[in-house]
């Protein structure tokens, strides 16, 4: 065990998830971004920042990781999203199939966030990035990556693979932050803390996702973990 944990801490996935580490550092600015309704509107992350704390939660249709953290995401959302907003930011697809392929234009990525808003009941905003990938590329071309970036604009917590129990508390961390500093008697500092951390996939979800995007995202999913057996399970074989 002690060997396959070190094994996973010195992978070529676990060099891709530290580099994620110097994008965009926590203490780092928020970068705005245009970003789009599902029914076309533009907006822009500005028009929430400074108003509220926020979580943003990347994904897509064929994005089984975030996916599979939606019902947990709105655990937190109601247990510790007081004062916070949650965004959705609709990206690229990770795993296009033939029902979900990668959008070209702006309106067909339209059409698939408002296809997952749908079928997964998203209860807070989705907002599309354009096929250019301008805001999934300012926040670290990851696809199932979070951020909690607080009222000044600044992040205070970020993943590579969102985990809504960290964002949770993330959100506590603030509102402990908020109202101790309306007492006199706290002086409230900040405090750096990091970690590397594991995850597994899941192969309900997975199968869910990537079956309803096709036998192309099934293939696709093949091609990027390498694991012959556990692609099997998904595509139901």
């Amino acid at each position: 065990m002690m060997q396959t944990m070190q094994n996973t801490f010195t992978s070529a996935r676990a060099r891709g998830a530290l580099a994620f580490r110097e994008h965009l550092p926590v203490g780092s600015a928020a970068p705005d971004c245009v970003l789009y309704t599902v029914q076309g509107v533009k907006a822009r992350l500005s028009d929430y920042f400074g108003k509220a704390h926020v979580v943003l939660q990347f994904g897509s249709i064929t994005t089984p990781g975030s996916i599979e953290q939606l019902q947990a995401m709105e655990q937190a959302r109601r247990t510790d999203g007081a004062g916070a907003q949650f965004l959705f930011i609709y990206v690229r697809e990770p795993h296009p199939g033939s029902s979900y392929p990668q959008p070209t234009t702006l309106a067909e990525r339209l059409s698939h966030a408002r296809a997952l808003q749908r079928a997964e009941a998203i209860a807070w905003p989705v907002l599309v990035d354009d096929v250019g990938n301008e805001c999934y590329s300012a926040y670290g071309s990851q696809p199932a990556m979070a951020y909690v970036v607080n009222r000044d604009g600044i992040v205070f917590y970020k993943t590579n693979w969102i985990n809504a129990a960290e964002i949770g508390e993330a959100l506590r961390d603030l509102h402990y932050a908020d109202n101790a500093a309306g007492n006199d008697q706290n002086e409230v500092l900040p405090r750096f803390s990091e970690k590397l951390c594991t995850f597994t996939v899941p192969v309900g979800t997975c199968a869910r996702v990537l079956r309803r995007a096709g036998q192309d995202s099934i293939d696709d999913l093949q091609r990027a973990f390498n694991n012959k057996a556990w692609t099997l399970r998904v595509s139901g074989e």
